[in-house]
C-alpha cells in the first residue's frame, strides 16, 4: 500500500500535469503548498478525521481482520449501546463499581468486583461465589461449598439439604445438642425430627418405631443385625456369630 508521501507525490504529479502550472512556477507551488497542508492536517498520523466519514460509511468488509488495535483506540473513545452477534473475546479486570447484569432487577445473574450473585424475583440474593476466597455461599451465607465440600454452620436450624416431593418434602441438616453433634430428618409439617444420630453417643433415635424389612431366609449380616423372618413370624438378631430369636407375644 503506498504511504501518504507517495500518495502526495502523486497527486502533485496529476495537478502539474493537469495544467495547474509549469513545475517551479509561483502558482503551482502555492496550490501545492496549499494541498500539502490539507493533507498533513486531515491525515496527521495516518488517521482519518471523522468529518471526512459518513455515518454507517465503512462496513465490517472493508476493515481487514486485526487491521484495528489496541493502541489506535483511545481510552474511552467507544461507547455501544448494543453489540452485535458475534464473538467476544476479552482478557480484562472487572474494575471498582463496574457491574455485568442480566437486568436491571428482579430475577437476575450480577456480576460485580466481589461476586457473581443469583437473585430471584423478590430481589433476595439466592447464591454468590465470593470474590475474596472463591467460595459458594448459599443458606443465608449459613453454608459454603469449596474444594473440600459441602459445609453448613449451625447458626441456623432452617438451612439443610431439602427433598422436594410433589406435596411434601424431607430435611437433613446437622446441628450441635449440648456437647453432642446430631444429623436429623426432619419431615415437612412435623415439630420432632424423624430420625436422629448422635454422632458422639451413638445412637440412634425414630419417633415412630423401627421398620424392619421382611426376609424369608437368614441373610449374611455382621453381630448386632436385626431383621423379621415373615415366613416363621419372628425377629431375629445376630449376636457374635449366633442368631437369637426374639420371643413375641401379642399385646
Amino acid at each position: 500500500m503506498p504511504t501518504i508521501e507517495e500518495r502526495l507525490d502523486k497527486l502533485e504529479q496529476i495537478f502539474l500535469l493537469g495544467g495547474i502550472g509549469a513545475p517551479g512556477s509561483t502558482e503551482a507551488d502555492d496550490r501545492l503548498n496549499r494541498l500539502n497542508h490539507l493533507m498533513g492536517t486531515l491525515l496527521s498520523n495516518e488517521r482519518i478525521g471523522a468529518l471526512l466519514i459518513g455515518t454507517l460509511q465503512i462496513g465490517t468488509v472493508e476493515i481487514e481482520d486485526d487491521a484495528i488495535t489496541a493502541p489506535k483506540i483511545v481510552a474511552g473513545a467507544i461507547t455501544v449501546g448494543d453489540l452485535a452477534a458475534g464473538t467476544l473475546t476479552v482478557a480484562a479486570t472487572l474494575g471498582t463499581g463496574g457491574s455485568l447484569e442480566s437486568a436491571a432487577s428482579g430475577a437476575r445473574i450480577q456480576i460485580d468486583e466481589d461476586e457473581i450473585a443469583g437473585y430471584d424475583s423478590g430481589n433476595n440474593k439466592q447464591f454468590y461465589i465470593r470474590a475474596s476466597d472463591g467460595k459458594g455461599v448459599f443458606g443465608g451465607g449459613d453454608a459454603t461449598i469449596d474444594d473440600s465440600g459441602l459445609h453448613f454452620s449451625d447458626t441456623s436450624y432452617g438451612d439443610g439439604i431439602f427433598w422436594e416431593g410433589l406435596t411434601k418434602k424431607s430435611k437433613l441438616e446437622g446441628l450441635t445438642h449440648a456437647t453432642d453433634a446430631l444429623l436429623r430428618i426432619t419431615a415437612e409439617g412435623t415439630v420432632d425430627a424423624v430420625a436422629i444420630w448422635d454422632s458422639e453417643s451413638g445412637f440412634v433415635e425414630f419417633n415412630k418405631g423401627v421398620r424392619l424389612w421382611a426376609l424369608t431366609s437368614d441373610p449374611s449380616v455382621s453381630a448386632g443385625s436385626m431383621w423379621y423372618r415373615s415366613d416363621q413370624g419372628e425377629i431375629r438378631v445376630e449376636i457374635g456369630v449366633t442368631t437369637y430369636s426374639l420371643d413375641m407375644t401379642a399385646v
